[in-house]
């Protein structure tokens, strides 16, 4: 939900957004229909840029898992500088993925 504020005439009104059009003002304030906003933003519903960014992130996760994991186990790619960083990455990977995963989930 976006929340908006408009100034008219030395007046604040807040403006709540549902979707892709402002559908309440606050009572506390007189209703003036110039202070309407309409935006055109897509619902999340019709746009794909959300599941494919947690698509992205699961990648980005699994690819992190595997060259910090093969470098902790068998030190192929970086030789084993320091065991400390892999273990730190191969923690941030995993939270990544579990992030992406619960977001993509929600997404559908």
């Amino acid at each position: 939900m976006l929340q908006l504020v408009a100034a008219h005439r030395s007046r604040l009104a807040l403006a709540t957004c549902r979707g892709s059009i402002v559908v309440e003002i606050a009572h506390a304030v007189n209703y003036n229909p110039e202070w309407t906003l309409h935006l055109n933003a897509s619902s999340p519903e019709n746009d794909p840029m959300p599941k494919a960014l947690c698509i992205l992130g699961m990648a980005v996760a699994a690819i992190l898992l595997l060259l910090f994991g093969l470098d902790l186990g068998l030190g192929i790619p970086f030789g084993k500088v320091s065991m400390m960083m892999n273990v730190g990455f191969i923690i941030c990977a995993v939270v990544l993925a579990y992030l992406s995963w619960s977001t993509f989930r929600e997404q559908t």
